[in-house]
């Protein structure tokens, strides 16, 4: 069916009228802001159709708003203003469908096991997908310029996770293979439920969490049993395999060759990418609740809860001191492959072992790490400033109140990026039994990281200087926080200078803290518990030698799952958990190809 001519176009082609000069005008600020809420999942269609139509009303001309207003007819077909809006700003989507795998679940109305689809995007295909259909961002996601520089600096620093890895059998290796990290967290999307999400990316990529991530896969946990994920990361192993190779894939993910039904078969055996590009697994990151629980390595309450060394935990109290460390076994490589610690497949991956699982900076110092234990320890001993049993000369709140104002001061003057906008004492102990439990900040990560340098300064002004805890607190707080000015200066590899500055003030903080707890036994305080995370500590700053751990800590990815998470909540409506990985991909498709797109787009909602 030919589509008829009207209006002005109508009179050009028959000769009436000249082709007027079409003026096309920049993308419209209020339009793109719209299709951000819409495409987070803040807003629906239909909304953002109500909201551009107001718009129009009060006098805003930019065709593109205009489009938006007349959606479905101006609204009054709510069923089509979703298309509507997909023909206008969405015509040709280049993200490759979600493939669709049967898995075991439970359905969470009837508690019953059952099969489901779940929907995942294969990263073999996604990879191909973004290099044919928007070339310069693909570029720019996957940061092909610095290969080759990355590479001779880990060959540099003799990195042992590049032994006998099958990617250095390729030609031009250095120049054509894509670091990658992988990530897993959960994230709760609705009251009741979470969702688990996985996503990956290129490791050289310091742009924003949506322009630097690609989903993989989501199942929420009500609707997951212990064999959920195996057939989906049986694809994903595979697909990676593929991914590292080059190549799209001649066999499936059992090992028998393709049949003409399958939608792999037309690309069999060709590259995926012009160049010969491939990219392969070099850090596998996340807490350390998905390490032990998903990727099923070690649990942090074992008796050997550590995949990085042979200690062993006695009595619940680890050894984390750096003499102590001095004293492991730690794995390499080799012993990583003889002796695997998991039988998740993304191990089944050929060159990739436990030792690509890096520690994360997020969890292990300012989430719920040692930065908790620290800051509230501190805070609790300024408080309870007299001794235990004794009735305090100022009330614990009236100090906390001076505290917290002398903070707010050198929030100011040190530029700090996030504030803590109170502080009360339920936030590091229990009011009413302060001596029962150890003190805890229960703050989230970029809290504790920006008050770490406020309250150093406060201490070293209120904490009188004749008493040697005193000195040792401060000490204490100091080590970590030079610790963290140094990585976040530092470029992707520390220098040697750097390095050995890491490792000084990693053992100045042992020790320091290992006096600090050591007092606080002795005088019955529940200050400065020794943790899992103290012995980790020590392997993320060895580790530093061979990445600074600002490149692979969480930060981004804890901003990225919370992104979907949103997004997913928005697909809830009238929809099965079982189904919702089904919805939740179509809607990450229009929100990747906008951020690829949309000139000015932004995450934010």
């Amino acid at each position: 069916m030919v589509k008829r001519l009207r209006g002005w176009k109508k009179d050009v082609e028959t000769g009436l009228a000249e082709r007027p000069d079409i003026v096309e005008e920049d993308p419209s600020p209020l339009a793109t802001k719209l299709l951000s809420h819409w495409a987070h999942g803040s807003l629906s269609a239909k909304a953002i159709q109500e909201l551009a139509h107001l718009s129009q009303l009060g006098g805003t001309s930019h065709e593109e708003v205009s489009t938006l207003a007349k959606a479905g007819n101006y609204g009054s077909n709510p069923g089509n203003v979703h298309k509507a809006i997909m023909q206008a700003f969405l015509p040709n989507v280049g993200i490759p469908p979600g493939f669709n795998v049967e898995v075991p679940c439970i359905d969470p109305k009837t508690s019953k096991a059952t099969e489901a689809t779940a929907s995942i995007f294969l990263p073999h295909t996604m990879f191909a997908a973004l290099a044919e259909n928007y070339p310069a961002k693909w570029q720019e996601l996957f940061c092909t310029e610095k290969l080759e520089e990355f590479w001779v600096e880990v060959e540099s620093r003799k990195d042992d996770r590049l032994k006998k890895h099958p990617l250095k059998k390729r030609s031009q290796w250095r120049c054509t293979t894509i670091p990658l990290f992988v990530h897993g967290d959960g994230a709760e999307f609705q009251s009741r439920d979470t969702l688990l999400i996985f996503s990956f990316g290129s490791i050289l990529n310091l742009f924003s969490s949506l322009d630097s991530h690609l989903l993989m896969g989501v199942f929420p946990k009500s609707a997951t049993t212990a064999h959920t994920w195996e057939p989906l990361w049986q694809y994903f192993a595979w697909s990676f395999d593929a991914l590292q190779k080059g190549m799209h894939p001649s066999k499936d993910c059992w090992g028998e060759p393709l049949e003409k039904g399958s939608p792999f078969y037309p690309m069999r055996g060709k590259p995926l990418v012009p160049g010969g590009f491939c990219a392969a697994i070099w850090c596998i990151i996340g807490d350390q609740e998905y390490f032990s629980n998903v990727l099923k390595l070690p649990h942090w309450a074992s008796k050997r809860p550590c995949h990085q060394c042979n200690c062993t935990s006695k009595d619940g109290v680890l050894p984390y001191t750096m003499l102590d460390a001095a004293a492991f076994n730690h794995v390499d490589s080799d012993m990583a492959r003889a002796s695997p610690k998991s039988s998740h497949p993304i191990f089944s991956i050929g060159g990739v072992t436990s030792r690509m699982v890096r520690g994360d900076g997020l969890h292990i110092l300012f989430t719920k790490g040692i930065y908790a234990h620290l800051l509230g320890s501190c805070l609790h001993y300024m408080c309870w400033y007299d001794p235990i049993g004794c009735a305090q000369t100022i009330k614990p709140k009236e100090r906390l109140a001076l505290i917290f104002l002398h903070v707010q001061k050198m929030y100011k003057q040190q530029g700090a990026g996030t504030e803590l906008t109170n502080l009360r004492l339920s936030m590091f102990t229990n009011e009413q039994k302060p001596h029962q439990d150890y003190a805890f900040l229960g703050a989230k990560g970029g809290e504790c990281k920006h008050l770490a340098p406020a309250l150093l300064a406060v201490m070293k002004k209120m904490l009188p200087g004749d008493r040697e805890i005193h000195a040792t607190m401060v000490a204490c707080m100091e080590s970590v926080v030079q610790l963290q000015c140094l990585w976040d200066g530092a470029n992707t590899f520390l220098t040697e200078a750097e390095f050995e500055l890491t490792m000084s003030l990693c053992n100045s903080f042992c020790q320091e803290y290992t006096s600090l707890h050591n007092w606080a036994k002795e005088q019955n305080r529940m200050l400065y518990n020794i943790v899992y995370k103290h012995h980790s500590f020590i392997h993320l700053c060895l580790g530093a030698y061979h990445m600074n751990p600002k490149f692979h800590w969480c930060f981004k990815s804890e901003d990225f799952v919370g992104a979907i998470a949103k997004m997913a909540h928005s697909c809830t409506h009238g929809v099965a958990s079982t189904k919702l990985s089904t919805k939740v991909l179509p809607k990450y498709s229009i929100l990747l190809h906008l951020v690829l797109t949309r000139q000015g787009f932004c995450m934010e909602a």
